[in-house]
């Protein structure tokens, strides 16, 4: 069973310059997650539009792949020569080389599981549309607002980081601790799976899916 425990962050203690790094550090995540989901889905429109410009002889042209199996097995099979939609690889591949290019060194200042989670969501989502669209239903992919786009991601936070005791999370790419309150209980066999961190009205909250 999941469940998420929402915790409001809060400065006590902190220096107005300790504050205001977090906070640049926060909203510098914000907008980066915004512009990496913007910017891939352009990617994604263009290549599913470059697609449907193709003739159907050239659609269902096949190469074959191999790779092995679980029994480390060669096997050889046929696929498609053209994808319709970029797959999360594909995107993840496009994420690794625009952190490299001086255009968007911006994207480094981010925890990188943060900005890998949306390639993992956009792939997902816009396989799920293409999916749709196949079946003749109407279906798209929305870009991201400051609207509707408050929070960004952390997986797999290291069970040391977080001390629920003390209600403290060392944020390692800010290399900061960092205190919230809480009014619910963590039971003993709860583990943290990913921590959100949301901006609400000016205010900031942990999101712990435990």
């Amino acid at each position: 069973v999941m469940r998420t425990l929402k915790s409001r962050i809060h400065f006590k203690g902190k220096t107005p310059e300790e504050k205001e790094e977090i906070l640049t550090f926060f909203n510098q995540s914000l907008g980066n997650a915004r512009f990496l989901w913007n910017t891939l889905l352009n990617y994604s429109h263009q290549y599913y539009f470059d697609y449907m410009q193709l003739s159907d002889e050239q659609k269902s042209e096949k190469i074959s792949i191999s790779y092995k199996n679980k029994n480390n097995e060669e096997v050889v099979k046929e696929v498609n020569k053209h994808k319709s939609f970029l797959t999360r690889s594909d995107l993840s591949d496009m994420l690794t080389k625009m952190k490299k290019e001086s255009d968007y060194h911006f994207l480094n200042l981010s925890h990188s599981q943060s900005l890998q989670d949306i390639t993992e969501r956009l792939g997902e989502t816009f396989q799920n549309v293409i999916k749709k669209r196949i079946a003749g239903e109407k279906a798209s992919v929305n870009f991201k607002s400051k609207k509707d786009d408050s929070g960004f991601i952390i997986k797999q936070i290291k069970p040391e980081y977080i001390n629920f005791r003390k209600n403290t999370i060392l944020l390692p790419k800010l290399k900061k601790t960092i205190d919230f309150t809480r009014t619910n209980k963590i039971k003993d066999n709860e583990k943290v799976k990913t921590l959100q961190i949301v901006k609400e009205n000016n205010n900031w909250y942990f999101c712990f899916t435990l």
